[in-house]
């Protein structure tokens, strides 16, 4: 990822309802460039049976899929609980969150210097 001057990148998890009326989960990626660009990824979505935030395990599943996309490389052990005890704590079942390029880096999580 590009220093937070270049542009500013925002993680969600939030829950939405198929016309089946099924509940879905997704975790999305929206990143606003300095030029006034925006660009906004699905990083994973899925039935909720399958994709949640209701417990630390399924926290672990979510925090790998943004570490990936933010470090762009597969997470160590160390960043995911570094995510884990810092950053998803603050998640509640049942409930849409947000993260911030600002809690990552301030985290210690710095992405790769090769990924643009």
């Amino acid at each position: 990822m590009a220093p937070a001057a270049e542009r500013s990148v925002v993680y969600e998890g939030r829950y939405l309802r198929t016309a089946a009326g099924r509940e879905r989960a997704q975790v999305s990626c929206t990143t606003q460039r300095a030029d006034g660009g925006s660009s906004h990824v699905v990083l994973a979505s899925g039935p909720r049976a399958l994709l949640d935030w209701d417990t630390t395990p399924d926290w672990a599943t979510v925090a790998a899929v943004i570490l990936h996309h933010w470090l762009g490389a597969p997470p160590s052990q160390d960043d995911l609980q570094t995510f884990l005890n810092q950053i998803a704590t603050d998640w509640q079942p049942g409930h849409p969150w947000t993260v911030a390029d600002q809690q990552l880096q301030a985290a210690g999580l710095t992405p790769l210097p090769a990924n643009p």
